[in-house]
């Protein structure tokens, strides 16, 4: 099951970041991205992966590695430079646990997510950002994503 999201609304966890005023009328432009999550009631442990899949409105889509190990309450930023400068219209992220004699599969409660876009590059300034919309924790597991849609209508 994909966990969809809506964009654009107001996430009472996330305040304010310094240089990106979230506007759910402008869309997501850049050669970089910057990704804002805000982790739950449940980690992501430090031997799972997550990946940030980013797709535009034409080319390929970027795959955005997000170091494993998001502790509960913490908040993360991401920065990435993008191959595709095109509109962003969807972010995807997933995660893959690894298993052992002790361990279960791996679930992580997202409980914000910011995405921002800009020019610069990786160290670029975001100049429009995006708010997903969780009432309460998105639970993300292998084979169960969380979508956000950044397409402005």
């Amino acid at each position: 099951m994909i966990h969809p999201i809506r964009r654009c609304l107001i996430v009472i966890s996330i305040v304010p970041m310094m240089g990106c005023a979230a506007d759910p009328c402008v869309p997501l432009d850049g050669d970089s991205i910057e990704i804002i999550i805000e982790t739950g009631s449940d980690s992501l442990r430090g031997d799972s992966t997550a990946q940030a899949q980013v797709l535009h409105q034409s080319g390929a889509p970027d795959v955005i590695a997000l170091d494993g190990g998001f502790p509960v309450g913490s908040r993360r930023t991401v920065r990435a430079a993008l191959a595709n400068s095109a509109t962003i219209t969807e972010v995807e992220i997933s995660i893959q646990s690894q298993t052992g004699v002790f361990e279960t599969k791996d679930d992580w409660h997202i409980h914000a997510l910011r995405v921002c876009a800009g020019s610069g590059g990786d160290a670029g300034s975001p100049s429009a950002c995006q708010d997903g919309d969780i009432n309460n924790d998105v639970d993300v597991t292998d084979g169960q994503p969380l979508v956000m849609s950044t397409t402005c209508h």
